[in-house]
């Protein structure tokens, strides 16, 4: 595993929306066929560094037996490896699922919940199983199985907000293949006691094929009994008679009576509405959390295979959002719900679309987050090939670095550049104002044009920053100017893209960039330290900006030198 080094506007990939998101860690799988960012949560503060930390999903990785599957815990402060838990026999699919479920053991770490769906417990073939993690060391606190061969328990996870009054947060489990009351493949969804892992209550499919448990989301009490709820997707589910249009529910924790508190049906044929479900913090003021359902095969207003989720009232079951997708989008694939990102005091939705086209490519892939109260785009992130599948797992980080503002991280397992289908997950900053490159760079000797740009974050708490030159000729002397003061300054026929007082750098030599473009396949690389961004007087709210000069003996004296274009780098907290 590494951290990615990324040069601005060729692979950051975010719009230019009014919110951003700064990335902060790239990590790739260099082994191909891991799946690296098939399920994505926040682990909470595992380490006890004071910084909220990831867990990342790589359902086809070697653990304890070949593609059994495994689940990697990374520092939020420096995406160190914590740990890596593993899956424990060939074809588990271990780390499909993934969710923090808080305390649940009493130690004061939060714990995580970790789904193999594909686990053959007891000579059970894919009767899955369900593991929680003690967050503080790695020892599985408890593991549940499937009921049944071919169920797939533990497609689906999540916490559920406390369902029997002890205190501590509960959670459920998904068997969308399994089969009860002589159906077959109606499914079901287990609710578990946190503090014991007893089964709290049972919920199962109407109907045969019905896939209930697909999806599943823990929810907010919205029925005044004081128990947290559930939403659960059945995309398969024949809605008024219409094939596989789907069904999703909200269901009450309590441990009998009536269960079904919402009902919400799909209209189009084959739409599989439930495919995705989200529980989105209130988005209209009245209390209650919304809830937010994919239907990602739906065609809408004439455009085939779009995609769409509309987001339901938890008071009424009104709809008060609908977000559609573009031709054979599938939009409504992955989504998961978010707390106020942009500040408005309401929940938000963060959308994974991974068939997307985007800039010429084919199913690169697109991450977006909405307004939970208006559904206004508020920023979109791009995966960077063709089929990389970007989005197809998305998750709310919390509040990483300390700002006041949620964080996100996505998931692409198909991406290829490490090996196929070696996969990779980044995470970002929310609500960051974004680097930007200014100034105009001097064509060098072989013709080529120079760039600066970032890989990391600018942060002065997480993270870290490395600054880059690239496009430049290679094994040349160079090094980087930075200053508080930007500038557009004449300067032998180019331009000084920094103002004074000018710092500078130890000279560097440059080195060959594996996959540039010859002859310009040189780069220079330097890490500027949380300390000597303190020590430079750079803190949160001003601004950094950078410029490489560099020897180019290609043109006579006193020109014999390049210069990038400038950055404007602003320092996060």
């Amino acid at each position: 595993m590494k951290r990615a080094v990324a040069v601005i506007g060729s692979v950051l990939g975010l719009s230019a929306s009014a919110l951003a998101q700064a990335p902060l860690y790239d990590f790739f799988s260099l082994t191909a066929g891991e799946q690296l960012g098939s399920a994505v949560a926040a682990a909470g503060d595992v380490n006890g560094d004071g910084f909220g930390d990831i867990a990342i999903g790589a359902e086809r990785a070697a653990g304890f037996q070949p593609d059994s599957g495994v689940v990697r815990i990374y520092s939020g402060q420096n995406a160190s490896l914590i740990r890596e838990l593993k899956g424990e026999l060939t074809g588990d699919r271990f780390g499909h699922a993934i969710e923090s479920l808080g305390d649940v053991d009493g130690d004061g770490v939060a714990d995580l919940l970790v789904g193999a769906p594909l686990h053959d417990a007891f000579l059970g073939v894919d009767r899955g199983a369900a593991y929680i993690y003690s967050g503080a060391t790695g020892v599985p606190i408890e593991k549940l199985y499937g009921n049944s061969a071919d169920c797939q328990f533990g497609w689906s996870v999540t916490a559920v907000p406390d369902v029997n009054f002890d205190g501590v947060r509960d959670f459920a489990v998904g068997a969308p293949r399994e089969g009860t009351g002589g159906l077959t493949l109606n499914g079901t969804v287990r609710i578990y006691s946190g503090a014991t892992r007893s089964l709290h209550r049972l919920h199962s499919g109407a109907a045969t094929g019905d896939r209930f448990g697909y999806s599943i989301d823990g929810a907010r009490d919205s029925n005044a009994d004081g128990r947290g709820d559930l939403i659960v997707g059945a995309p398969q589910a024949d809605a008024a008679s219409i094939f596989d249009s789907g069904r999703a529910y909200r269901i009450s924790g309590a441990p009998s009576g009536s269960a079904t508190l919402t009902t919400y049906s799909g209209s189009t044929v084959a739409g599989w509405l439930g495919h995705a479900v989200a529980s989105v913090p209130d988005t209209n003021g009245d209390g209650i959390p919304e809830v937010a359902v994919g239907e990602p095969f739906a065609s809408i207003g004439g455009v085939s295979g779009s995609g769409r989720i509309r987001m339901f009232s938890g008071t009424t079951g009104a709809v008060l959002l609908t977000l559609t997708g573009a031709t054979n989008d599938s939009f409504g694939w992955v989504m998961a719900a978010m707390q106020d990102f942009d500040g408005d005091g309401r929940g938000d939705l963060l959308v994974g679309n991974p068939f997307a086209e985007y800039n010429g490519w084919t199913n690169v892939g697109l991450a977006h987050v909405y307004s939970g109260a208006t559904g206004a785009l508020l920023t979109t992130a791009s995966g960077y090939y063709d089929g990389e599948g970007f989005g197809d797992s998305v998750a709310d980080l919390g509040d990483v670095n300390g700002d006041g503002f949620h964080d996100v991280i996505f998931g692409s397992a198909a991406y290829n550049l490490y090996g196929t289908n070696a996969g990779r997950a980044r995470t970002a900053l929310g609500n960051a104002e974004f680097p930007s490159n200014y100034c105009t760079a001097k064509v060098n000797s072989a013709g080529c044009t120079p760039f600066i740009g970032i890989g990391g974050c600018a942060s002065a708490t997480v993270g870290q920053l490395q600054i880059v030159g690239v496009n430049v000729i290679p094994h040349v002397a160079g090094l980087m100017i930075w200053s508080h003061t930007s500038a557009a300054t004449p300067y032998f026929g180019s331009q000084l893209c920094v103002g004074g007082p000018i710092r500078r750098t130890p000279v560097q030599i440059s080195t060959e960039n594996v996959g540039g473009s010859l002859p310009c396949d040189g780069v220079f690389s330097y890490v500027f330290s949380h300390a000597q961004m303190a020590a430079e007087g750079f803190v949160p709210g001003t601004t950094l900006y950078a410029q490489y000069w560099h020897r180019d003996s290609g043109f006579s004296a006193p020109n014999n030198f390049g210069l990038t274009n400038g950055v404007s780098i602003p320092i996060l907290p």
